[in-house]
């Protein structure tokens, strides 16, 4: 309890020093033309495609219901969910850079297959209940990151700053609402779906590591490496401030460790 309220306090103060912080460092830091801004740009999705195509899949594998409706219902929403991953891993990379369709196609195949293997065996091992939940949690932690994140950016209607031909009236602080503006920046989306790289943390509920404890640490230092890489590219190309990509990451990763908690250690 007394972390949550030191972690909570750190928080709201972090975002209350955003408001004099943002655009002041997102005037230092603009380069549209970096390198590194733009790998992570075309990067930073890419563990939503993996994620959500996996948990998709191990979601239409494992759930049943014993009523015929709601068995119709999990498995729709299953495919569902693999088709709109799918569309965001695949169609929407190649609609944003054609070049690449076949190599792309190739690695969405190869994983479809990697990812259908990998279940089977963690089914053959009696761990079905624990895949279905690890499957829900990925699938929540997903749609936070992509459906509600861009709710969210609806309402706020944030300018980026990349957009801004006078950020010194343009500029918009976090807390004040501009409902219905395009293109807005809060929270970042880019950072929610680079943020699901700590899913695979729930790993170790359906496969028995012989150091689960070393693999978490593992799977925690690269996660935050990759998703604080590209919580710094969107601050670099203009299209974020530091408070968009700081709540855009967490919403996802306090969502994934409350329910990981709640699931399986309550």
């Amino acid at each position: 309890m007394k972390k949550r309220i030191i972690y909570l306090t750190l928080f709201i103060a972090i975002m209350i020093a955003c408001i004099w912080i943002d655009l002041p460092f997102a005037q230092w830091i603009y380069n549209p033309d970096s390198q590194f801004g733009q790998f992570f740009a075309v990067t930073g999705t890419f563990p939503l495609a993996v994620i959500g195509i996996w948990c998709s899949i191990a979601f239409v594998v494992t759930i049943r219901a014993q009523n015929l409706f709601w068995n119709i219902v999990y498995h729709l929403f299953g495919y569902y969910s693999l088709i709109h991953y799918y569309h965001y891993g695949y169609i929407k990379v190649i609609h944003d850079y054609p070049d690449n369709m076949w190599m792309v196609g190739f690695i969405t195949v190869l994983m479809s297959l990697l990812f259908m293997f990998m279940i089977y065996k963690i089914i053959k091992k009696g761990k079905t209940l624990e895949l279905a939940c690890v499957s829900i949690i990925g699938l929540f932690c997903c749609y936070l990151a992509v459906d509600v994140v861009n709710l969210i950016k609806v309402l706020t209607g944030r300018p980026r700053f990349c957009t801004l031909a006078n950020p010194a009236t343009d500029f918009i602080p976090w807390y004040v609402f501009n409902f219905g503006f395009p293109n807005t920046s809060f929270p970042s989306g880019h950072s929610a779906q680079a943020a699901l790289s700590f899913v695979p943390i729930l790993l170790t509920h359906v496969i028995n590591f012989k150091k689960p404890e070393t693999y978490r640490t593992a799977v925690t230092i690269g996660a935050s490496i990759f998703t604080l890489c590209v919580m710094v590219s969107r601050l670099i190309i203009g299209k974020h401030y530091i408070s968009d990509v700081i709540v855009g990451a967490l919403i996802p990763i306090v969502a994934l460790f409350w329910l990981e908690n709640y699931i399986f250690f309550k």
